[in-house]
């Protein structure tokens, strides 16, 4: 083992890995439409589930610092189970359990079953091969905690440079103009 483990087998359920807009549109949709077994929603990030796109509008202007998909009380209301701070580390088809860690005790894990699985992780940014980890100045927006490090680095900053002219590239070079930033 790795350390504390704790196995919880109930394979009555559906488990949802990932706690975006995809993870909470499944599960508020399977109660919408009469699910009526347990539903357990899994997201490695500490935050309840919050909407990406206003990173890297609204978010990184300062206007809000997070934009919430759901109130708190939607998961009590739903019957929805939402596991936060917690990456799945392994899954087992077979036995129909996957494995997650907590991201605060890495040494924690536990080991929960399903009788049927959604992953709805979406997308990690690729990054610049060979750029050491510790580059000051240097950003990737994929969460509210990447959009809230970079709005705090903007108070100093006069020039930027966005690499990638995809959606969120543009968008994120057009949030820096707005905030005076040469860009």
């Amino acid at each position: 083992g790795r350390g504390l483990s704790k196995v919880t087998v109930s394979h009555d359920g559906v488990v949802i890995v990932g706690a975006g807009l995809g993870g909470i549109r499944v599960a508020e949709n399977l109660r919408a439409n009469g699910y009526e077994d347990s539903i357990t929603l899994i997201g490695a990030e500490v935050h309840p589930p919050y909407d990406r796109p206003p990173l890297s509008k609204s978010v990184l202007r300062g206007e809000h610092d997070r934009v919430d998909l759901k109130p708190a009380e939607f998961f009590t209301d739903a019957d929805i189970t939402f596991r936060s701070g917690q990456r799945v580390t392994a899954i087992d088809t077979e036995s129909r359990t996957v494995t997650v860690e907590f991201v605060d005790s890495p040494e924690r894990t536990e080991t929960i079953g399903y009788a049927h699985l959604v992953l709805a992780t979406g997308l990690t940014p690729r990054t610049l091969s060979g750029t050491p980890a510790d580059v000051g100045g240097l950003h990737v927006l994929r969460t509210v905690d990447d959009a809230l490090a970079l709005r705090a680095e903007l108070v100093t900053a006069t020039t930027a440079v966005v690499i990638g002219a995809g959606f969120v590239g543009c968008e994120v070079a057009a949030s820096l103009v707005a905030t005076g930033l040469a860009v």
